[in-house]
């Protein structure tokens, strides 16, 4: 019941904020900041309608193209992608994503670069092309570390660290894991040391070394009521239940 009661206050506080945005942009200019109001449009209709999220994002990347405004071309762009992926529409969210990725080195934004790589790699992922997964998010790693870019980095090396342990490759994927939480730690990043520590245990436990796993999960668990995340609690409860099991 609490789930559901926070799932619902959630939707509720995401259709009050796409209702100020339809306030905003009923009252816009034709500018840069209208730009971003179409973005924001296309991000909160995402989870509940591609559709929606398809029809601002193609109108903010058209308005930035008429200002000739890079950066918001590629950020609604890059949420076009998002929704022709979870639309199962793959090769056109590649297109895409690769659209927005050549608008961003055409001017040497490293951060977009790097950003767009590590959401490119997602998406093999998902599509089961773990190759070029890889190769995205070692490029991602490469620009995000050159930049002291450290959330995309982190967010590279966490991802590494998970094809790695798919392929049963598990001394590459706790190095990457690691270095992961250790950026995690650096940045008070609560979200991202949970899942490090998550991940963690869970390579430990395919080691079959119960105690390392047991510990990480538990570091998991002290510290995820600051999160507020109900169903990561009960996860990281089976993960620890497992390791005291075994």
């Amino acid at each position: 019941m609490i789930l559901f009661y926070g799932a619902n206050l959630e939707v509720l506080a995401n259709q009050s904020k796409i209702d100020s945005l339809h306030q905003d942009l009923q009252t816009s200019k034709a500018d840069t900041n209208k730009v971003w109001i179409l973005r924001d449009l296309a991000f909160y209709h995402l989870e509940e309608n591609l559709d929606s999220t398809l029809f601002y994002s193609q109108k903010g990347y058209v308005l930035a193209r008429n200002l000739n405004f890079i950066s918001g071309q590629i950020w609604n762009l890059y949420q076009k992608a998002l929704a022709l992926e979870f639309g199962d529409d793959f090769n056109e969210a590649m297109s895409t994503y690769r659209f927005a990725l050549d608008l961003a080195e055409e001017s040497n934004d490293l951060l977009s670069i790097a950003k767009l790589k590590n959401a490119i790699g997602a998406a093999y992922y998902y599509n089961s092309d773990y190759a070029l997964a890889t190769l995205a998010y070692q490029e991602a790693m490469e620009i995000s570390d050159e930049i002291h870019y450290t959330e995309g980095l982190s967010h590279a090396l966490n991802n590494l660290g998970i094809i790695y342990s798919n392929k049963k490759n598990y001394s590459k994927a706790l190095e990457a894991y690691e270095r992961s939480l250790s950026l995690k730690l650096a940045s008070a990043d609560t979200i991202g040391i949970i899942n490090s520590n998550y991940n963690i245990g869970l390579l430990y436990a395919y080691l079959q070394e119960y105690d390392k796993s047991l510990n990480a999960f538990r570091q998991a668990k002290k510290l995820n009521p600051y999160t507020k995340t109900p169903r990561d609690q009960a996860v990281i409860q089976i993960g620890e239940g497992v390791a005291l099991y075994l």
